[in-house]
């Protein structure tokens, strides 16, 4: 994996970039600008804008076959002062800068590129506070120099806007079709060529998942055949078993509190106190069953912030 490629990985942020990226790396990136953009008024520091927005936001809006592409390349090529198609154009070549051939590695980095990287499951109900500990658990990684890549289930692909349909009850599914959807959704979620869960463990980097199979075993499972639902996630090759699971256990009655003030609307299954206490319920029956097969932590969530993000801390640490 190219020098140029970890710095994105570990902060594609532009001044963590500018500060770290090689003048071999960073004249190769200009190079690459000024074949595929017609305009050369670009200074270094645009450049390198325009590439992060490429690695990144680009790519989660190309990957999952957005229907917004064109709009949003539009709005951003206005945003740059480019012209759409160039930008474009090296969205399909930006890959290229990131090869491995003319960058210059730094000697222990090499041992990076065979080493798996973990991949580490949040779960627990909504209102449980798991994007917030996610996004607390990478900044400390990241800080470390660990490389981490931060997605969710369901994804923003076409499957993933079935499944939200439904949760937002726009759409009447039973458990058992949900269940099948999002099974589809968590086989593209392992296999996308470009940002999948199995190509980033690939090159090393940690992957941490705001939900996974444990959501469809719990949620589904109450309406539906849980055994089926386990077995069919459980047994495709295609889906990656995790390294570790973190449950967020809080109460119920604070979960529910805390739905109802953040969200404008509720899913389904935030919808009564009832339905959110089965499915806790259902959580510490799949973890039962799971016990001697998967590692998996519950956490009691309902301490402080600080407390609860520093107890993960050391359980991920432990892991790494």
């Amino acid at each position: 994996m190219s020098e140029f490629k970890l710095l994105l990985l570990a902060n594609p942020e532009l001044s963590f970039i500018k500060e770290n990226i090689s003048k071999t790396d960073l004249n190769r990136l200009i190079n690459w600008f000024n074949k595929y953009c017609t305009n050369n008024k670009f200074n270094k520091d645009q450049i390198i804008e325009i590439f992060i927005w490429l690695f990144t936001e680009a790519r989660r809006v190309a990957d999952y076959n957005n229907p917004e592409f064109d709009e949003n390349f539009e709005k951003k090529a206005e945003e740059f002062g480019i012209e759409k198609n160039n930008l474009i154009t090296m969205f399909f070549y930006h890959n290229n800068v990131l090869e491995d051939e003319g960058f210059i590695r730094k000697p222990e980095m090499h041992s990076i590129d065979n080493k798996r990287g973990s991949f580490i499951v949040f779960e627990g109900l909504d209102g449980s506070g798991k994007s917030s500990q996610i996004n607390e658990l990478s900044k400390k990684l990241r800080a470390i120099g660990k490389m981490v890549s931060v997605t969710a289930e369901p994804t923003n692909g076409a499957t993933g806007g079935l499944i939200r349909d439904t949760l937002s009850n726009n759409y009447k599914r039973n458990a058992t079709e949900l269940a099948a959807l999002f099974l589809a959704d968590r086989i593209s979620h392992n296999l996308n060529p470009m940002n999948g869960i199995q190509k980033f463990l690939n090159e090393g980097i940690n992957v941490i998942c705001d939900r996974y199979y444990y959501s469809s075993f719990a949620y589904q499972g109450v309406e539906a055949d849980m055994k089926w639902i386990m077995e069919s996630n459980l047994n495709c090759k295609h889906i990656t078993k995790p390294d570790l699971c973190i449950f967020l256990d809080v109460d119920v009655n604070q979960c529910k509190e805390r739905v109802d003030q953040e969200r404008a609307s509720l899913e389904i299954f935030e919808s009564n106190y009832e339905i959110m206490a089965k499915v806790r319920q259902s959580f510490f029956e799949v973890f039962r069953i799971l016990k001697d097969s998967e590692k998996i932590e519950i956490i009691d969530a309902n301490k402080s912030f600080s407390n609860v993000s520093e107890e993960i801390f050391k359980k991920v640490i432990h892991l790494l």
